[in-house]
């Protein structure tokens, strides 16, 4: 796993189904190396979109809705066998955002 921040969640209705859909954007922060010191992630891997069927993953829908932007979360990823691209497989919340909702939005 490795720790993101989030950085947007946005609501949106699957245009052919009718399902509700949940797009989070995620920034990944650097990691400790063994020798004590940060491992910057490349630009092209640094962003990661998660997208939650609430359909199909209600609990999970429900619970990454009230997501602010600033929250810390552990991002575990997967790998899609037909095309051999990383998804975001499963989020754990470490830390809502500090910030309130009139902070964020202006």
């Amino acid at each position: 796993m490795k720790r993101y921040l989030v950085t947007s969640v946005r609501t949106s209705t699957d245009k052919q189904s009718g399902d509700p859909l949940l797009f989070i954007s995620l920034y990944k922060l650097p990691s400790k190396m063994n020798t004590g010191g940060l491992w910057f992630p490349k630009n092209d891997e640094a962003l990661a979109t998660a997208c939650i069927n609430g359909k199909n993953n209600k609990e999970e829908y429900d619970k990454h809705k009230v997501l602010l932007p600033g929250a810390l979360v552990d991002v575990a990823l997967g790998v899609n066998d037909f095309n051999n691209k990383t998804y975001v497989a499963k989020i754990d919340l470490v830390k809502q955002s500090p910030y309130k909702q009139d902070e964020i939005y202006l």
